[in-house]
């Protein structure tokens, strides 16, 4: 197959080609616009795809992405799509066009991400894996080329649902074994293995560690340092070592927290991971640095201890090795009790009632701020 020249009309001039912007190892896509001049991405087989004896039968891939597309219609961070068409023997997925470049071509690019910024993109997709997950769909290639971040923007898309597939959480089903080694787990090296939620956790702390520790350039191959699933449990089996290097070890200005993170998101055994993606974002939180859970009682019309008594004075109470603050704590509770439970004392007549006792709150703070409280205070050394 001649790739799709510039000017090549489709569905009798509804879309008209402007460009390739990129193929892979099952689809090509190509930038065109609508009759409104609106730009929209189209991708179809590649050409190796459409050489295969069984070709007609791949075209159930292009059917079965529309089809987890049409469900993730209002998902966050997902890309939009359209219509699917069929031009000649091709099907088409026509979806929204995505300014921008791909998350892998960025940190090609640019380097290595900042920590918070790789995290807001990662909960981000987290986002949208949550919705497919809720709607039984695993993505099962979820990887930086995989994840657009739009142009002058701080957000990102996943696309490229191609070997996704709807699943049973945990129950054994036959699976196709497309996949990227390094993003893959070792469940899906198996076409019988268990799938879940923790499946496309993998991936995605996977994604997270190439953000955060970049590409290594071998002459003209560029690689990531992901060891390959299979590799691991090999690893593992025979020399009791996880060819997995830490993340922070690469790169030292990783936090501990997104490090462990990670390696738990990338356990090798999928029971030991965070069963959900939720669960495994949780991970990356901050912990919040509140209070113990200690309240303070305020009461009105008294201030604060710490303003009613001069600052020189205060500091001198508490340097003060003979000083017991109880002493003060205790006069001013039993004056507050007085100053409740007066009305209920025997003496206390209904005839001729007796008013309540009333603090001078202004006379107290003269009081603890006079120089005869100094006075009593040098006087208790």
């Amino acid at each position: 197959m001649n790739y799709w020249q510039k000017g090549k009309i489709l569905q009798n001039g509804k879309y008209t080609i402007e460009k390739l912007l990129g193929e892979g190892g099952f689809g090509v896509t190509y930038l065109a616009r609508d009759l409104n001049g609106i730009k929209v991405a189209i991708k179809t087989s590649n050409s190796k795809v459409q050489l295969q004896l069984n070709f007609h039968q791949l075209q159930q891939y292009f059917i079965d992405e529309a089809k987890r597309l049409s469900q993730l219609k209002y998902c966050p961070h997902v890309v939009n799509f359209y219509e699917l068409i069929q031009e000649d023997q091709l099907l088409c997925l026509v979806m929204e066009y995505i300014d921008g470049e791909s998350l892998a071509s960025f940190v090609t690019r640019q380097g290595i991400l900042q920590e918070s910024e790789a995290v807001d993109y990662i909960q981000q997709i987290g986002q949208a894996l949550t919705f497919a997950h809720s709607q039984g769909i695993l993505h099962r290639d979820v990887k930086p080329e995989n994840i657009l971040l739009r142009r002058d923007q701080s957000e990102v898309v996943l696309i490229d649902f191609g070997i996704s597939r709807e699943f049973t959480f945990n129950v054994s089903q036959t699976h196709t074994q497309f996949l990227t080694n390094g993003f893959a787990p070792i469940e899906q090296y198996g076409r019988k293995q268990k799938r879940g939620d923790y499946t496309d956790v993998y991936a995605l702390a996977a994604t997270l560690y190439v953000l955060l520790t970049g590409y290594v350039q071998k002459g003209m191959i560029v690689s990531n340092h992901l060891p390959i699933a299979i590799d691991r449990d090999n690893e593992l089996r025979y020399s009791k070592r996880d060819p997995l290097i830490e993340p922070h070890k690469i790169n030292g200005k990783i936090s501990n927290r997104v490090n462990q993170a990670i390696l738990q998101g990338m356990a090798l055994k999928p029971q030991n991971r965070p069963q959900s993606v939720k669960q495994w974002l949780a991970l990356l939180q901050s912990p919040n640095p509140g209070m113990s859970g200690s309240s303070t009682i305020h009461i009105p019309g008294l201030k604060p201890f710490s303003q009613i008594i001069k600052t020189n004075a205060l500091s001198q109470l508490v340097s003060n090795r003979n000083f017991q603050p109880w002493l003060i704590g205790s006069v001013v509770f039993l004056l507050i009790l007085l100053y409740v439970y007066a009305p209920y004392l025997p003496s206390y007549r209904k005839s001729s009632p007796v008013p309540p006792v009333e603090i001078d709150y202004s006379t107290l703070e003269k009081l603890l701020s006079s120089e005869k409280f100094s006075e009593l205070n040098s006087f208790s050394r």
